[in-house]
Order: structure tokens, then sequence, then C-alpha cells
């Protein structure tokens, strides 16, 4: 149902209205609004003046003139200008692009990526974690570069530019008009998937760049230009990248419907193939939710609470859908009150009409939205770039029944429609160029929302962890102790609270935490190791030798463990002893230089000066450009 007026102003008003509500009143349920209240000031007066600015006439003239432009180009067969516009959206891109990873699991995968040894199943974007493995591998290897975000860095910008090309080629699919591919091709450039190529370092962007090659395959199928199984082979790549995927697979069967009817060969490959899909996509979820969500009852919280925080019967799920929905179609929620008009009735533009793929992108949407529907009590709002699935086949819905054959919207809505959606991302991108404000948004988020208050939430503790690993302890001490809150003596939320503990200098209450880590888990090596550093630090030298040897009891090949027994015993002068642990520390891990050289420091302590040569020289061969090391071996003097 539309609700045509000339210029959508009160629903742009109450748009603007909802973010500043959001932003300033509300708790962090409608995110995607609320952005805006964590702008510096000077962004927040800009946001305020373009908000304002869409109401004046020439300004929205300017925005959709601009948008067209852009959107004529990426649309056009002459590709100098397409690759002119793309290097210029490299360079937006990468400049707006976040110095942060404080959303989704950023920092934990960039370290996956880094680690040879670690497993690439137990995440539902396994080919996407492969694809980052390879290129993080390719590009230290042959150019030495270091750090695990740069191949997100490199698919994110690479899947913004597919997906701002394809947004292009799909709104020149479905409309005729130049207004209308405008307005269609803005609301794809600003619809949440798109996002990503400003700075998050996830799985996600790969898989929603190949979901929109899908769309636009699956389009181009139905109108017969293309073969089925282009989109077949694109939906199956794309499942591959994140298994979330997969909510749209039956979708294809209305683009392969007209093939299937007419051969038996194509039927029976049809129902093999929908088997084969169907058993190792069970087999992936199934041991995907018994790793991460306590088994197949994780997603199914139907009518009663369980490990969740709210049934999918309740007023708190209707809220987070309405939520879901604002987040990710942004200015594109006000499509549905343009003023649309029929500019030259023909017979031409009822061939043209594309109602043929509504059937198409009518499925798409309501298949992902089922997902949404069944997965988000579990996932929580965190996690919006799974629920992103509906948000483009939506769109296209949308612009497919508003702009069917030559219908077109007026420059004054377009405008205004264009504008709500530069309002709507801009905070988007804005607050998270701002470590510091990113961090608050996040600490508001995992802490105030209801749906981390449940067992089963692991934004707290995972959230938590990033932060401390970039130095912000104090936020990360309050999303441990919401996890604590939550799972009670869970020993590695114990671990982490006492580790943040000692890091902010609180060293009783690291003290009291990792022993009760250690209760909970008798054989936690490194909460021992973190609880004999937290004695030393607070004085406590003997409880950190008993610790330390309790820990060597019972795993006699600890090295960190022999190395920290034996510097504390060098230290009170018990130089045999300390020889004796610091040999075992370098006999089980031979590459440890602070071993060594500890080594050497006590036996030349003794008068071991031999000994204490080699030592020095080991430690050297491991760390050639060690001044200090170098400094220690000279003074033993010659040999």
């Amino acid at each position: 149902m539309r609700f045509p007026v000339p210029i959508p102003v009160v629903p742009y008003l109450l748009f603007v209205s909802v973010h500043i509500l959001a932003s300033f009143t509300l708790p962090g349920r409608i995110w995607g609004a609320h952005h805006a209240g964590f702008l510096k000031p000077s962004f927040l007066a800009l946001w305020i003046i373009l908000a304002a600015a869409t109401l004046i006439p020439w300004w929205r003239r300017f925005l959709v003139r601009m948008a067209g432009g852009i959107s004529s180009l990426l649309q056009g067969s002459r590709w100098i200008p397409i690759v002119l516009i793309m290097a210029a959206a490299t360079f937006f891109f990468l400049t707006l692009r976040t110095n942060n990873s404080f959303l989704g699991d950023s920092l934990l995968l960039s370290t996956v990526v880094m680690n040879p040894e670690s497993a690439t199943f137990g995440t539902a974007g396994v080919g996407s974690l492969w694809i980052h493995k390879i290129l993080y591998r390719a590009g230290s290897s042959l150019f030495g570069w270091e750090g695990g975000t740069w191949p997100f860095i490199l698919t994110s910008v690479s899947a913004g530019l597919a997906m701002l090309f394809l947004a292009a080629r799909l709104a020149a699919l479905l409309t005729t008009g130049a207004r209308a591919r405008t307005v269609l091709f803005v609301s794809l450039a600003g619809w949440a998937g798109l996002l990503f190529s400003f700075g998050y370092v996830e799985h996600y962007p790969l898989m929603q760049a190949t979901l929109f090659f899908y769309l636009y395959g699956s389009i181009r199928s139905l109108r017969g230009a293309w073969p089925i199984w282009i989109p077949a082979v694109t939906l199956v790549a794309a499942s591959l990248l994140h298994l979330s995927a997969v909510a749209l697979a039956p979708s294809w069967l209305i683009v392969a419907a007209p093939s299937i009817s007419r051969s038996r060969a194509a039927r029976g490959a049809m129902i093999g193939g929908a088997i084969l899909v169907a058993i190792l996509g069970a087999w992936a979820l199934l041991n995907y939710m018994e790793e991460f969500y306590r088994g197949a009852d994780a997603f199914v919280p139907f009518l009663h609470q369980g490990s969740h925080s709210y049934p999918m019967v309740s007023v708190h799920h209707l809220l987070f859908i309405g939520n879901e929905l604002f987040l990710i179609l942004g200015g594109a929620l006000l499509l549905p009150f343009m003023d649309v008009r029929q500019e030259s009735p023909s017979a031409e533009s009822a061939s043209d009409s594309p109602r043929s793929v509504t059937p198409f992108l009518a499925v798409s949407t309501g298949l992902a939205l089922i997902y949404l529907i069944l997965v988000d009590p579990m996932l929580g709002p965190r996690d919006w770039d799974l629920m992103a699935l509906f948000g483009a086949p939506m769109i296209l819905l949308i612009g497919s029944y508003l702009f069917r054959g030559t219908r077109e919207p007026g420059t004054a809505a377009s405008g205004m429609i264009i504008g709500a959606i530069l309002v709507h991302t801009l905070p988007w991108i804005l607050v998270n160029a701002d470590q510091d404000r990113s961090v608050e948004m996040t600490l508001a988020m995992v802490v105030d929302d209801p749906h981390y208050a449940n067992p089963a939430a692991r934004a707290p503790k995972s959230m938590g962890v990033i932060l401390s690993r970039a130095g912000y302890h104090e936020a990360a001490a309050e999303l441990f102790r919401t996890a604590a809150e939550n799972q009670g003596d869970d020993p590695q939320n114990l671990f982490n609270l006492g580790t943040n503990s000692a890091r902010r200098g609180k060293y009783d209450q690291a003290i009291s935490y990792l022993r009760r880590a250690i209760e909970a888990e008798p054989r936690y090596e490194d909460a021992y190791l973190n609880l004999a550093t937290a004695e030393l630090k607070a004085g406590n030298l003997v409880d950190a030798e008993k610790t330390l040897r309790s820990l060597l009891s019972i795993a006699p090949d600890q090295a960190k463990a022999h190395y920290q027994l034996g510097t504390l015993l060098g230290g009170q002068g018990r130089a045999d002893e300390a020889i004796n642990s610091l040999r075992e520390c370098v006999r089980i891990a031979p590459e440890h230089v602070e071993g060594w050289a500890n080594l050497g420091v006590m036996q030349a302590r003794l008068g071991q000066t031999k000994e204490a040569r080699v030592s020095f020289k080991e430690a050297l061969s491991l760390e050639p450009e060690n001044e200090n090391l170098r400094g220690y071996l000279d003074r033993l003097g010659p040999e």
C-alpha cells in the first residue's frame, strides 16, 4: 500500500525524529539510528545541517543531479568513466575507512588469519576465511606485509566497488526513467550491507557482493539473457563465503522453473542437487550450532525463553524486527511515500515491465525475513550484517512495484529520499572513524541491550577481549562483568576479569578472580601464569613461587612457567635454582630469547663465564640486532 504525497516531508521529519530520539533518549536498541548520539560535536553539527538542508529545494535538485550523473555513468558502456568513478570510490572508501576494529569479531578474525594452525571450520564464513588466509600468506611472503587486517581492507573495498557497480546495473534492469534509476541506485548504495566497505573487518562483504551478483544474474536469467547455472553457481559461492546465504537457496527454483518444467533430466538434477545441498547444509549448520550455540535448540526459541533474552512470540522480538528494518533499509523506508506518476504511457512500456521478476524478488525477501525472524533472538543486533540478507531484494521488490513501466518519481521527492539515505548512513561511517566514540557505542549497545543478558550471548566476552587487546581496559572490564553475571563462574570469564584487573593495577582483585578460575578449571595453565604475575606485582613472592610450582606439577613442559620461576628465583639470589629452571625453559622452547638472556645473566653471576657466553650467543642468534644482548656478551671479555 502506497501513501503518495507530492513531497514526503512529514515522513522525512518522522524519520529524522527517530534518529534524534534514538540518539539521545532511547537505549541502544535502534543502533543504526543512535549512531548520531556518538558523533563528535563537529560531525553532529554537519549531520544537523545535512538533515535540515534536505528540506531546501535547490539542495534536493543538486542531490538528484549528482547521484543521477554517477548512476548514468556506471550504467553506461564506456569504461573510462566507470574506471574513474571506481577510483574515486576507492579513495572515498579508504579515506573514510575506520581505524578501529571493534564491531563484529574483527580483531579475533584478523588474529585467526595470521595463525596457520587455526581451524577454519567453526566459523560460518569458512570460505571467506580461507580467502583471507591465502591473501595474507601471499602478501606476507611476496611483499612482507604484516598484520591481519589488510586482507579484509582489500576484500571489503573490492566488494564495495562491486556492489556500487551492480547497484547501478540492477537499477537499470528494473526501471526505465532516469530519476527512478537514480533513486533505486542510491537506495541500494545506502543499504546496510554496502557499509562494510567503510572499514568493518569481517567475513560479510564478499558474501554480500556475491549475493548482489546473484540477484543481478537471476533477473538476467528470468529475462532470458543468461543461463540458469550462473545464479546457481553464484549462490553456492555466496553460501561458501558465509553460511547464512543458504537462506536464499529456494528462491533459485523460481529462476530455474521454466527449464525444469521442459526437461526430465533437469528435474532429476534439480531434485538430486537439492537433496545434496540440504544434507551438506544441515551437516554444516548442526556442527556450527553445536560448537558455538549449545546445539540446535539455540536456533529454535519459538515460545519459550530458554537461553535467550526473549522468545519469538514477544514484544521484544517485534521491536527487534522493526529495528532491523529501520537499520538496514535506512532512507529506503521512505520509498512507499513517494508520489510516482506515469510519465509517458505507451504500448512498449508494458512489454518492458519488470513484473516477471516480482515473484523471485518477493520470495527472496520473504526467505530472508524468515531467516531474520528465526535467528535474531540468538545473534542479536551486533550481527545486523547477517540480517542484511533481506535488504537488497526488498529494495528491488519495492522499486519494481513503484517504478514499473515508465513510472517516475518527482525531483523533489527523489531528492528527499537521497537526502534521507545520507542522513541515515553518514553517522555509521563517521562514528567508526573515531575509536573512542566507537568504543562508547559498542559498550552501550552490549551492556544496555537486553539481548545480551543471557548465558548464550557471546558478545560481552568476545567484545571485552577485543577492547582489552586494543587497550580499553576499563570498557573491557564492564563487558567482562556483564559476561560473568550472565554465565556465573565460567572459568574463562573469571580469567578475563582477573587479567583485566591486573592490567588496571588492581592486583588483589586479580588474584581473587584468577584463583576462582583455577578452582573452576584446575588445569587452566594461563590462569596459573597470570596469577603468578599478579602475585609478583603485589609483592607476594612466596605465593607466586607456590603457584608456579603447582603449575609445573601438572604441566612440566610449560616453558613460560619455568622462565617465570627462574626469573623469580634469580631475583631472590637463588642463582643455582634459577639456572636449573631457565635451562628447562630453553630446553623446551629453544627460541625463547629472554630465557637464554636470563640464563646467561645467572651464569655470569656465578662466574660461569664460558656457559654465559654460550647462552648470550644463542640469544643473539635469535635477535642479532639486540644491542643489550651484545653488551652483556662484550662485558664477559674475550674468549
